[in-house]
């Protein structure tokens, strides 16, 4: 069994279901809210590739405006929850992230329960054509956290 065969194993023994791997190096999870996210094995195989397709969004102003919030949303969460991308192979807009393939199964799992939730804000968010408003996190400066 390879390391990300049994990452994925231990991933479904964790969440409760059998989840394996298929012959593209992907395992596809389907969470309530119709969130689909797919974990694959990046190219250099020492990451996984975690995404998620949030709609399409035909272009126009909606677009525009939605594409200026995901690069403020980018910034401000660095990337802790995943990346918001635009797709134009098929209009979509995606979340993404990686993690090291030596990650453990209790961060993989925390980090999906966050980008779950992530993408089901943004995909909810575009099927009633709004833009999701999301706050910036207090940010510190400095070593201790002063301002």
């Amino acid at each position: 069994m390879t390391p990300f065969e049994d990452i994925i194993r231990q991933l479904g023994e964790k969440i409760g279901i059998s989840l394996h791997v298929d012959a593209h190096q992907s395992c596809k999870l389907e969470f309530a809210g119709d969130i689909a996210v797919q974990i694959d094995l990046d190219g250099s195989a020492d990451r996984l590739l975690i995404g998620a397709k949030l709609g399409n969004l035909i272009p126009g102003p909606y677009r525009e405006n939605l594409f200026k919030q995901a690069l403020i949303v980018n910034y401000l969460k660095n990337g802790q929850v995943g990346i918001l991308a635009f797709s134009e192979k098929n209009d979509q807009l995606i979340l993404f992230g990686y993690l090291l393939l030596t990650t453990t199964v209790d961060i993989l799992f925390e980090y999906l329960k966050g980008f779950t939730a992530h993408a089901l804000l943004w995909q909810e968010a575009i099927k009633r054509g709004e833009i999701p408003q999301i706050k910036e996190e207090t940010k510190s400066s400095g070593i201790f956290g002063l301002r």
